[in-house]
């Protein structure tokens, strides 16, 4: 006999078992998304190496070559004609270091080879541009600036680390 006045038996058994249900299947959703979106496809994987692999230049050839002119003239006080075949000299050797990292079937060794190259034609054709007193003059300054960067060690790495934008460390 079931009395009104008794209470009826009320389980917590499904009340409970529903939400395990619900929230073991949000940490199952929870998985398949972040398994989703953690996979880089082939493509993705490639054209993020070639965004890092990409040289990205703060300063164009030009200016590299303005500023290199500006220093030499501050250090040395070079004429204006060698101003001119100094600012060419220095452009075209940071066009050709800059057309070699570009090349993409180049080895790296081999690049690195041909940057050498570059920069050895660079200071044996301006050692022909400047006087033996420019040259000296230089020359003390790349002492100093020799010394100063050993005792420093701490030194801010330029992106264009192919580039070299000091005059001092170009005749050496």
């Amino acid at each position: 006999m079931n009395n009104n006045n008794e209470p009826a038996s009320f389980s917590h058994k499904p009340l409970i078992f529903n939400i395990m249900k619900k929230i073991a299947m949000i940490f199952m959703f929870l998985f398949a998304a972040t398994s989703l979106f953690a996979q880089k496809t082939n493509d993705q994987k490639q054209t993020d190496n070639k965004k890092t692999k990409e040289h990205v230049y703060k300063r164009t050839p030009t200016e590299v070559a303005t500023d290199y002119t500006d220093k030499l003239v501050q250090l040395t006080g070079i004429s204006d004609e060698q101003k001119t075949k100094i600012y060419d000299l220095k452009l075209k050797e940071v066009t050709d270091i800059r057309q070699t990292v570009a090349q993409n079937d180049m080895e790296q060794s081999v690049k690195k080879t041909k940057i050498k190259e570059i920069r050895q034609t660079f200071r044996t054709e301006l050692k022909t541009i400047l006087t033996p007193e420019q040259l000296e003059k230089l020359k003390a300054t790349a002492k100093k600036a020799k010394k100063n960067k050993k005792t420093n060690k701490e030194k801010k790495v330029d992106d264009q680390s192919n580039e070299t934008t000091n005059p001092i460390e170009d005749v050496e």
